[in-house]
């Protein structure tokens, strides 16, 4: 899981199929790296709804939460 923008040299070299970071350091950058890696990115942790909207039309496939489905 990454943390900070500082530790994303790490995807050169273990080369992992997902990026795990926090959903407040997504950007640009995070995504186009992703992309050009071929990797997914699965951000943690997103807990409203305009966020997670935000995350899906960015190419994140899955987010992670503390809240209920229902709350969302």
């Amino acid at each position: 899981m990454i943390e900070t923008k500082k530790y994303l040299w790490v995807v050169n070299w273990l080369h992992p199929m997902y990026l795990h970071p926090r959903a407040d350091i997504i950007d640009s950058e995070v995504i186009s790296l992703c992309k050009e890696k071929n990797m997914g990115i699965l951000a943690w942790t997103v807990n409203n709804r305009c966020a997670i909207k935000w995350c899906f039309n960015n190419n994140v496939i899955g987010v992670i939460t503390d809240r209920k489905r229902s709350t969302l």
